[in-house]
């Protein structure tokens, strides 16, 4: 499916809350990749409006007992690129999980999203540091 890009979405959107752990994963890993062959500069207005419907959903997953869910939310999310600024408070949240490969994504989900509040959290984080 993710090979159909951005067409693929509204599918990967209906197994994203399957009950199967793996399903839920590989849903997500699929959603990202097909996201990524759609940079934010060159969507079209309906890959826009899928990815805003998407982001809600995706969101709910970064709070999956999964570590691997949640590293392939956290992924996803990072793949819509700014349009995913509403998901910067519960990706704050995840840079402290105690999965250090979520940790880690949350973050570099977070400077895709926005780069400004990137630099924020290398701050803090420095600042603490010291």
């Amino acid at each position: 499916l993710s090979k159909m890009g951005p067409l693929s979405i509204p599918a990967l959107l209906g197994v994203i809350n399957d009950k199967d752990r793996e399903v839920r994963r590989l849903a997500l890993l699929a959603l990202g990749n097909a996201l990524l062959q759609s940079p934010p500069a060159r969507r079209d207005f309906a890959v826009v409006q899928a990815v805003s419907r998407a982001l809600p959903r995706m969101m709910d997953r970064l709070l999956d007992e999964s570590d691997e869910v949640r590293l392939q939310a956290t992924f996803a999310i990072g793949a819509i690129g700014p349009a995913a600024k509403d998901a910067i408070p519960a990706l704050l949240k995840l840079v402290a999980d105690d999965d250090p490969q979520v940790s880690f994504a949350a973050a570099q989900a977070i400077k895709t999203i926005s780069e400004e509040t990137y630099d924020l959290l290398i701050h803090s984080w420095e600042t603490r540091k010291n």
